[in-house]
């Protein structure tokens, strides 16, 4: 399902497709490089979409 919305999405527009992959990448990077601190305020806002 993934692959067919990120399908539709550059179809439609590239610079909309890239916002789901920005902020996997920070979700990633935070994951891994940051403070407890950060990870508390932004990790859940960042996953729910918020």
């Amino acid at each position: 399902m993934q692959v067919a919305t990120y399908e539709m999405w550059n179809s439609a527009s590239m610079s909309f497709a890239i916002g789901p992959t920005l902020t996997a990448g920070a979700i990633e990077v935070l994951t891994a490089h940051a403070s407890e601190d950060l990870k508390e305020i932004y990790l859940s806002r960042l996953v729910s979409g918020e």
